[in-house]
């Protein structure tokens, strides 16, 4: 097993700065992003091939700055070897627009790479 954390976060501030674990802090200053490790099944260190998932939410003001960011946390996740599984716009009461996204890959520990399908 092999937390991926530190290479999404740096992936994803790429494209927003206000990047949090799980859970924006406050949304005084959107846009932000959110993301958390949502499956890496790996026992142990002899684990040659490990599911790996992450969950990702954009959260802004308005649609059009929410497309954006979308497609620029899809590439920057793509870039890092995840294909996405899961995309959808999530209602608020609230009022943000919030998108949820969920990123699978499978990491390789013997050439420490990560892979798609």
């Amino acid at each position: 097993m092999r937390d991926l954390s530190p290479e999404v976060k740096t992936a994803i501030e790429a494209v927003c700065p206000s990047v949090f674990y799980f859970y924006p802090d406050d949304f005084e200053n959107l846009p932000a992003i959110s993301f958390y490790d949502s499956g890496n099944s790996g026992g142990d260190n002899r684990d040659l091939l490990t599911p790996v998932a992450f969950h990702v939410d954009v959260w802004t003001l308005t649609v059009p700055t929410l497309k954006p960011l979308v497609t620029s946390v899809d590439a920057a996740m793509r870039g890092l070897g995840f294909r996405r599984t899961f995309s959808q716009p999530v209602p608020d009461p609230s009022g943000y627009r919030h998108q949820s996204m969920i990123f699978q890959g499978t990491f390789n520990a013997v050439d420490g790479k990560l892979y798609s399908r």
